[in-house]
C-alpha cells in the first residue's frame, strides 16, 4: 500500500529532486515497465482518488451566525 506521501516523492523524483529516497520503486510501477513514468504517478494519483471516501457527513451541531 502507499499514502499520499509516497505519491508526492514520485512526484518530486519525477520532476527531477533526486534527494527523496524511493525505498520500493517497483511498487511505484504502476503499469509494470520497470520505469518510473507520469503515467505511474497519474495511476497512483487516480488509486488514491478512488480509496479516499469523499462521502458527506452531516455535522452532529450546526454552527449559525445569529
Amino acid at each position: 500500500t502507499f499514502s499520499v506521501a509516497d505519491a508526492v516523492t514520485l512526484q518530486k523524483r519525477l520532476l527531477g529532486f533526486k534527494n527523496d529516497e524511493l525505498y520500493n520503486w517497483a511498487e511505484a510501477d504502476y503499469d509494470l515497465d520497470n520505469r518510473l513514468t507520469v503515467s505511474d504517478f497519474i495511476l497512483m494519483k487516480n488509486a488514491l482518488l478512488e480509496k479516499n471516501d469523499t462521502s458527506y457527513i452531516e455535522p452532529d451541531k450546526r454552527c449559525t451566525n445569529a
